[in-house]
């Protein structure tokens, strides 16, 4: 089974590379079986009680559940706005936060719901916090560090964000990228031989050669091609993409961090997929300028868009006020039909009235003619139900008289069967004794005494001990008696006892039942079906 945890900055593409591994075969984590918690709910919780037990930390922010949005090749890369949650600071080079073996359950729960899978992994920034805790409890455990260039944080952030930043948010966004990816250098470097570090930009630009570097760095089974498409590419005006200005601005900024600078520079000297440098850094200048020029030409083709826009609002003004004069003129008319059609309504109404009141005077002789007819129906209906009525007593009358009848054939019927029943078990009496002793040949039999010993032994530690030997013994004498038991074949079937039904009570005893399955099944056999044969017994005992 092959796992991985993808760890990276919230600037870097960490959840772009793992959509990435997605499309060639790494599955999606499944939750814990009992607690239904992610891996990174499980984070979450161990750096909650990690933190109830230390002093409060430095918060930083870290996107989480948001899934990065990324164009594969060569051409720039857009992502969507992301959730923001805070992360525990580090404040040394690999500083770990320490576990309660307590808290184990929660990621033996996890490894139980993915045993079934042959490679599956997560992605979580604050895994770093726990990263020791996860590698000790895993030796296989591999891991998947992702930087990129600290420009990131400026080139992805949203207007608002930018608009919002000054010297000292500067400062402490650089700082806090500084000390994550130091904290990642020493983790990849105390972890080598299971662990890779990438740049995300350079896994996006080469897909490819990208998953073939993992695949063979870490023995993962990952297919070279791609399986489904995860990564979306939505409408270009949705988010701009960064120009070469941008670029150029934001590099100047960080020329003052040499720090930084010199962190970035270990991480690509470190990396096992270090990024690639397609453009010259002589030409970011003239690049900046060529974008601004771009942008005055952009926004003089906008202003002209606007003075043509303009010209055809006025002419759609026009338009306007003639179409008005035109729906007065309209109305006008309108008015003057709706007068006209009003009059002949009018007209059409009085017509209306004069035919309603013909129309009442028929519908009241109608209604004359209609309570005549519903009165001889009356009658007729009235003499009609008393003759059914006679019908049906006659009919109950000759019903009854055929019952009786019929009651009287059965009972003669089953008083005759009586009396040749008593007459056949008369003669059975006379020609045979009575016999008894059906319930001790049951006991008798070898399956109700190896029952029987069994219950016996199981009341002490000694007799479980001996119970092999005990069955062995009673199996053996059965044998040496075996002449008897054949003698036994002679006798009368069981059914011909007058104790017959105690027998069978009998073969309910639990020590018949034992009996029976321990000569029916072997051993194993027996001992998997034992406990069913002991409920089954006492639930009809109850």
């Amino acid at each position: 089974m092959n796992k991985f945890i993808i760890i990276g900055h919230h600037s870097s593409h960490f959840l772009n590379v793992e959509r990435l591994l997605q499309q060639h075969g790494l599955n999606s984590a499944n939750k814990s079986k009992r607690e239904q918690l992610t891996p990174v709910e499980i984070t979450t919780v161990l750096r909650k009680v990690c933190s109830q037990q230390e002093n409060t930390p430095t918060i930083l922010p870290v996107t989480i559940n948001k899934p990065q949005i990324a164009i594969k090749g060569n051409r720039n890369k857009r992502r969507k706005k992301q959730k923001i949650t805070p992360v525990v600071a580090v404040t040394g080079s690999n500083n770990q936060l320490k576990i309660n073996p307590i808290w184990n359950g929660l990621f033996l729960d996890l490894m139980l719901s993915n045993l079934d899978q042959d490679m599956w992994g997560w992605a979580d920034s604050n895994a770093i916090e726990v990263l020791n805790y996860w590698a000790e409890l895993d030796p296989e455990i591999k891991f998947i560090f992702v930087y990129d260039h600290p420009s990131n944080i400026f080139l992805h952030s949203s207007v608002e964000q930018a608009l919002s930043l000054d010297a000292n948010e500067i400062d402490n966004k650089l700082q806090q990228w500084q000390h994550y990816n130091q904290k990642m250098l020493a983790l990849f470097n105390q972890y080598k031989s299971r662990s890779v570090l990438l740049c995300g930009q350079q896994m996006l630009d080469e897909v490819n050669s990208a998953v073939e570097k993992v695949a063979n760095t870490l023995s993962a089974p990952l297919s070279l091609e791609q399986q489904y498409n995860v990564m979306n590419v939505e409408d270009n005006t949705e988010q701009k993409q960064n120009s070469a200005l941008e670029k150029f601005v934001v590099n100047n900024i960080l020329q003052g961090y040499k720090e930084v600078a010199n962190v970035y520079e270990e991480l690509q000297n470190n990396a096992t997929l270090p990024y690639l440098t397609l453009e010259e850094q002589n030409s970011a200048a003239l690049s900046a300028w060529k974008d601004l020029i771009k942008q005055k030409s952009d926004l003089d083709s906008q202003k002209y868009t606007i003075k043509k826009n303009k010209d055809r609002i006025a002419e759609l003004i026009s338009s306007t006020t003639e179409l008005s004069e035109r729906l007065n003129t309209a109305q006008n008319s309108f008015s003057s039909q709706k007068a006209n059609l009003e009059l002949k309504n009018h007209q059409l109404q009085d017509d209306l009235d004069h035919s309603r009141k013909n129309s009442q005077e028929l519908s009241r002789q109608l209604g004359n003619i209609q309570e005549q007819t519903t009165r001889i129906t009356t009658e007729k209906e009235k003499i009609a139900k008393e003759l059914q009525q006679i019908k049906e007593k006659n009919h109950l009358l000759q019903k009854e008289l055929a019952e009786d009848n019929k009651e009287l054939l059965e009972q003669v019927h089953i008083l005759q069967q009586e009396l040749e029943h008593y007459f056949e078990e008369n003669q059975k009496l006379k020609q045979k004794p009575l016999l008894f002793g059906a319930p001790e040949r049951v006991k008798q039999q070898l399956n109700y005494q190896l029952g029987a010993k069994m219950i016996e032994n199981s009341r002490s530690l000694f007799g479980w001990l001996k119970m092999p030997f005990s069955l062995s013994h009673i199996q053996r004498e059965y044998k040496m008696h075996k002449k008897y038991n054949q003698q036994q074949e002679n006798l009368p079937k069981l059914e011909e006892y007058q104790d017959y039904v105690q027998s069978e009570k009998v073969k309910g005893h639990l020590s018949y039942q034992l009996g029976e399955l321990y000569l029916k099944n072997n051993i194993l056999g027996f001992l998997v079906k034992l406990p069913n044969v002991v409920k089954g017994f006492r639930k009809n005992k109850k």
